[in-house]
């Protein structure tokens, strides 16, 4: 009786093993996308969620609002006065804008008046990427948002009992 493998059943051998190595690397590389996907599905789903309860909860405690329109822009800007903070200020000053720039939603908190393009910045957070539209629309004292970016995000509010200041201005 023989101790030893031929050179024919150690090739066979390795032939079944590079076999299964190369289906196993297609499993690992779908395995690998799939994760991708839904990570970004996942994390994108999450932004939004905290995008939505930071501006709804901006909106909901402030004690005043000015809304700027731009007729030729898909861009408004929210300045606020309100009792949400994500620093503990007392009452801050914010902003939310689109940066022209990179498309980005940012958020400026701050405990001074804030005022654009030169302003005291105390707080910045972007909270999405790629946006193409940043409006609120108003009517019948109600206040629709409607941010379209990965992921469009709408919600509509019902009008508090503060001033709210519309301004349009006009950039030729």
């Amino acid at each position: 009786m023989k101790k030893a493998f031929t050179l024919i059943e150690i090739m066979i051998a390795l032939m079944i093993l590079s076999v299964l190595l190369l289906a196993m690397n297609g499993v690992i590389k779908s395995l690998k996308s799939t994760r991708s996907v839904l990570n970004n599905y996942y994390f994108t789903g999450k932004k939004n969620e905290l995008l939505v309860k930071v501006l709804y909860e901006d909106i909901l405690n402030a004690s005043s609002m000015k809304i700027v329109h731009s007729k030729n822009s898909d861009y408004d800007r929210i300045y606020l006065t309100t009792s949400n903070s994500l620093y503990n200020l007392i009452y801050p000053n914010v902003l939310w804008y689109v940066s022209r720039n990179q498309n980005t939603l940012i958020r400026v908190e701050s405990p001074f008046k804030i005022k654009l393009p030169n302003y005291k910045l105390f707080f910045l957070d972007k909270f999405t990427s790629n946006v193409s539209l940043f409006k609120i629309y108003k009517k019948k004292g109600k206040d629709l948002i409607v941010i379209k970016a990965n992921k469009p995000v709408y919600f509509e509010m019902i009008d508090k009992d503060y001033e709210i200041n519309s301004t349009v201005i006009n950039k030729n």
